[in-house]
């Protein structure tokens, strides 16, 4: 059991040593990518730790020595003493969707998932020692919790390399998850307060007795391992190692040992849920469109133009930006003290909004532009009580915002210049 902890520690923290290295690798000339993905996962041969209390005497349930529940057909009895055919070992099944995404120029993938999941916690107890009931030997019991589970999941992979056999990618991963596990199903039976088994026959057997139980509980789950993706990226499969802990104990049975009508040991089993499990998932990845980069507004330094005049005034270039869009939404508005100044505002020399009283209430209008160069100018009417005229302007070009200060006297006239890209 030690060598086998020691050897998941050592594998996780290669896993997490090599995407240290490799999720923030940058490539040059790598598109940024999204995905819409859907899929299914199945787990099996697992490990699910449990613990035994002893209350009193020595007779006790025991674990098995294996590690791992070994996958295997087997006549087994249910809560009704009824036979069935049971397959061995925790097992765990799944369906997810969400979105994949890798930034420009980078190989590592990000995933942002919502799954819904069957589970089945398996454990095998032996008895302190055999008996006769109801015709049949008696010696073992076995734990079979199912339930289902609803979250959400987040997934990182760093890129390793090509495969050698098939072409495909190679990623590492980790995939964390939370979420809540509810309807806890023992084989056919709800899991209740209060369920009880009465296995005594002439003053020897066991009574057991369930004396706590959850209904359900936040779920936590962590996994490692590899990613192959296709090179067109639209098939992936996982393979790893996944954890599942519900926060909340599952439930806990009291077993009571009986010898000659005396009770020779009773001990609590806690059964947590927590499943150590092996698990392959696939993906089916839809490509979406790329998004639209984002339309910069560039600056650049003020210029002087001179020669330029609008109603007889000299022009001042006093910022300069560039757009695509045939329409720019602008606001107008006194950020500082309100003394009374008046302002118009012309484009490319035609008057677009005339005598603004500029206060703190900001003014909206919109200015069409052309193919080219344009020029936004701030005429002042006046000079209110505290010269010169002072704007605050904030240009919006479809997401992107800047703010613009202004001046304006009565020689001149503060002006933005606009150059519209094709």
């Amino acid at each position: 059991m030690l060598i086998l902890m020691k050897i998941k520690s050592n594998l996780f923290l290669l896993v997490i040593l090599q995407l240290s290295l490799n999720l923030n690798a940058q490539v040059d000339s790598i598109p940024a990518e999204r995905y819409f993905t859907v899929g299914f996962n199945f787990g099996y041969y697992g490990y699910s730790p449990e613990k035994i209390d002893q209350v009193s005497g020595e007779d006790r349930m025991t674990l098995p020595s294996q590690t791992f529940s070994k996958p295997q057909l087997t006549e087994v009895y249910d809560n009704y003493y009824n036979p069935i055919i049971f397959i061995t070992g925790d097992k765990s099944f799944g369906v997810n969707a969400g979105y994949m995404f890798r930034k420009k120029n980078s190989k590592s993938y990000t995933q942002l998932h919502f799954e819904f999941q069957f589970n089945s916690v398996y454990t095998y107890l032996s008895a302190p020692w055999h008996w006769l009931y109801d015709g049949n030997y008696w010696g073992a019991f076995l734990y079979n919790l199912k339930y289902m589970k609803y979250g959400f999941a987040f997934e990182k992979c760093g890129y390793l390399g090509q495969g050698k056999h098939f072409g495909n990618d190679v990623y590492a991963f980790y995939r964390v998850g939370l979420g809540q596990s509810f309807h806890y199903r023992h084989l056919k039976m709800k899991n209740e307060v209060g369920y009880s088994e009465y296995g005594v026959e002439d003053g020897t057997g066991v009574i057991l007795t369930r004396i706590q139980a959850s209904s359900w509980s936040i779920l936590g789950s962590a996994e490692i391992g590899l990613r192959y993706m296709t090179t067109n990226k639209l098939h992936g499969v996982d393979v790893g190692i996944v954890a599942y802990h519900p926060f909340t104990k599952m439930y806990t049975d009291q077993y009571e040992y009986f010898q000659n009508y005396e009770s020779t040991g009773v001990n609590h089993v806690n059964i947590q849920g927590t499943t150590f499990i092996g698990n392959v998932r696939y993906a089916y990845n839809i490509k979406l469109p790329p998004k639209q980069e984002k339309k910069e507004i560039d600056l650049e330094e003020p210029e002087l133009i001179a020669e330029h005049n609008v109603l007889g005034r000299k022009m001042e270039v006093q910022k300069t930006l560039s757009s695509s869009r045939k329409k720019l939404k602008i606001k107008v508005w006194d950020a500082g003290d309100t003394d009374g100044d008046i302002i118009s505002f012309l484009i490319n020399g035609e008057i677009v909004e005339t005598n603004i009283p500029l206060i703190r209430k900001k003014k909206t209008f919109k200015v069409p532009l052309n193919v080219g160069t344009n020029y936004l100018v701030m005429h002042a009417e006046n000079l209110g009580s505290i010269p010169p005229n002072t704007c605050s302007m904030l240009v919006k070009d479809g997401r992107q915002k800047i703010t613009v200060k202004l001046e304006s006297g009565m020689d001149y006239s503060g002006a933005v210049k606009i150059v519209r890209k094709k």
